[in-house]
């Protein structure tokens, strides 16, 4: 059963929105492999995964670095909250401020009709630029 559920061509493989956003703002290689493998372009937008990725970076740049903001505050819920407060303690402030440089130009890029590549390609061009990690 498993290796028929770990072929790449195989329909038992799902891929959770939120576990494939995750693995770009983490750079989860392996996560991240799988799912091109499994034709991850099929399955979900490029444009969805980069712009729910830019939006976890924000929200996690801004929880981790004001530590007078509440959950209240941002928006979120107190358990997104807590969880990206002790989860990102030893953020790379470096490595976050690229990634979200990159999906903000990447934004624009595709607003103004300047990247034009198939989902394919697109899907790997975001995770080529987005799989390393944000934590020290």
């Amino acid at each position: 059963f498993s290796a028929i559920r770990f072929e790449p061509q195989s329909d038992l493989y799902k891929a959770d929105l939120f576990d494939i956003v995750n693995a770009l703002v983490a750079g989860d290689k392996a996560v991240l492999f799988d799912f091109v493998k499994h034709n991850g372009h099929d399955i979900h937008e490029p444009v969805v995964l980069a712009n729910r990725a830019l939006s976890s970076l924000k929200n996690i740049i801004l929880i981790a670095r004001n530590q007078q903001l509440t959950a209240t505050d941002l928006g979120v819920s107190p358990g997104q909250f807590n969880f990206i407060r002790n989860r990102y303690r030893s953020l790379n402030v470096e490595a976050i401020k690229y990634k979200i440089k990159f999906l903000s130009n990447f934004d624009l890029l595709l607003k103004t009709s300047q990247l034009e590549l198939d989902k394919q390609d697109m899907l790997n061009y975001l995770i080529t630029n987005l799989s390393f990690k944000i934590t020290n």
